[in-house]
């Protein structure tokens, strides 16, 4: 997932005095082991953008929301390399259609992270149309293959879904689209019984493109003591081929390209989780007894599932989440769980994931400062502000006491400073390219060696 603390930090257009970039001092002992930063403004990669967003393979989204202006550059590890050598940094522009310049947002899932194909958005009026985006290096272009107001998806190598959904019949039509937007197939639901609910989603990781988790039941029985099996979870891939992957679950999501994760509703408390892989079948967890470790107040609990912000689930370990409270005040909350002993391996943060396989969690705590866990759950440090190790990443940028700087995984300063100011804020966009607020301007980061 593009990462969540980014994705939503970097929507929010600051509205501050515009100020001098300043230079944090060091002493002359400090300096001499501490790397130097590169620093460029976004504005003199293009002069009309306020913003950046990451989309993966090197591309990045910059724009300003005020006047709706749209434009995408490539800075690729070549790029980066170049200025952390010559001292400046150039970006290819890439060459979008029309209809891409005018989206107003984009789908966080679906990036050119995992493949040349993406997945954006516009609104217009609360109506929501969702466009297909296909990258080509060798011609450094963006171009539309496929647009809807339906629900759409695609999967890493083009394979298009669309969900075609009628609320008053309960039927569902999916079509399955290739690369080029040629129907391959088309199949069709009916979840008209009485309390019988349909779910579906999209996956980004190799063939499977869909999922599908419908009740099997005429009724859907809710009980506080049974556990009712209600449902079935199917996925269909590329050429339209379904298979059951769960059973008695109610709906299904893919971490990784090896795992699915299933949750079943809460009754009254109660809560299972359901993993399943293509080589192993599917195991349950039972998630009872938990709540009491996460939440110490009265509160309803509408969820507990297990997530992971990463591509997988680490070999024991994955990201709980827990949704608690009434509807118009839920609270969300995440430990560290290992799901062979089903225990929380971790205190309770606000936000937790991780971008490195495992090796470390980004977390932020109550009072919204960030910083980061191991594989065991135990807390290395907190910081005013901090991203993630990306990657294979040494290096993860943070904000402390007023000053910018990047560190290694001994949570340790590896380069001079930068100064910061009161709204400040720090992001990873790869191994070795970071990103800062100063003064309400954006501006680009690396380490010099």
């Amino acid at each position: 997932m593009k990462r969540l603390k980014k994705a939503l930090s970097l929507l929010l257009v600051a509205a501050i005095a515009v100020t001098a970039l300043v230079c944090g001092s060091v002493s002359a002992s400090a300096a001499s082991s501490k790397t130097a930063l590169l620093t460029t403004a976004l504005s003199k990669i293009d002069s009309k953008a306020k913003e950046i967003i990451d989309l993966g393979q090197g591309i990045y989204w910059l724009y300003d929301n005020d006047t709706g202006y749209n434009a995408f550059y490539r800075i690729g590890s070549d790029e980066i390399k170049a200025w952390r050598s010559s001292g400046k940094l150039k970006a290819t522009k890439l060459t979008a259609d029309d209809k891409l310049k005018k989206c107003t947002g984009y789908y966080t899932d679906c990036t050119f992270a995992f493949g040349d194909y993406a997945l954006f958005y516009k609104d217009d009026n609360d109506i929501r149309t969702e466009y297909v985006i296909k990258y080509d290096k060798s011609k450094k272009t963006l171009t539309t293959i496929y647009s809807s107001k339906n629900y759409i998806g695609v999967s890493s190598d083009g394979s298009i879904s669309e969900f075609i959904w009628n609320d008053s019949t309960g039927k569902l039509q999916l079509k399955i689209l290739n690369n080029k937007a040629k129907l391959v197939k088309q199949l069709n639901y009916d979840f008209s019984a009485e309390d019988c609910i349909a779910h579906w989603n999209v996956f980004r990781y190799g063939s499977d493109t869909a999922c599908i988790s419908y009740c099997s039941e005429s009724e859907y029985i809710r009980s506080a003591t049974e556990d009712i099996k209600s449902g079935h979870i199917i996925t269909i891939d590329k050429n339209g081929k379904t298979k059951t992957v769960a059973e008695f679950a109610n709906t299904a999501f893919m971490t990784g390209g090896n795992y699915i994760v299933a949750d079943r509703p809460p009754l009254a408390g109660l809560s299972y989780v359901y993993l399943t892989s293509k080589n192993k079948g599917y195991s349950t967890l039972d998630l009872r007894g938990l709540e009491d470790e996460i939440f110490k107040k009265d509160g309803v609990v509408y969820a507990y599932t297990i997530s992971s912000f990463g591509k997988k689930i680490y070999g024991t370990k994955a990201v709980a989440e827990y949704v608690a409270g009434p509807e118009d005040d839920l609270q969300y909350k995440y430990a560290l769980v290992n799901i062979s002993s089903n225990k929380l391996i971790s205190a309770v943060y606000d936000g937790m994931y991780t971008d490195n396989d495992g090796e470390t969690y980004s977390v932020m705590n109550s009072k919204g400062q960030r910083g980061f866990l191991n594989s065991k759950g135990k807390k290395l440090a907190m910081f005013d502000d901090a991203d993630s190790f990306y990657g294979k990443g040494k290096y993860a940028p943070v904000i402390k006491d007023g000053k910018i700087y990047l560190i290694n995984m001994k949570m340790n300063q590896v380069s001079k400073t930068i100064k910061a100011d009161k709204d400040s804020e720090v992001w990873t966009f790869g191994d070795e390219l970071f990103a800062y607020r100063y003064g309400g301007k954006v501006y680009l980061m690396t380490n010099k060696k």
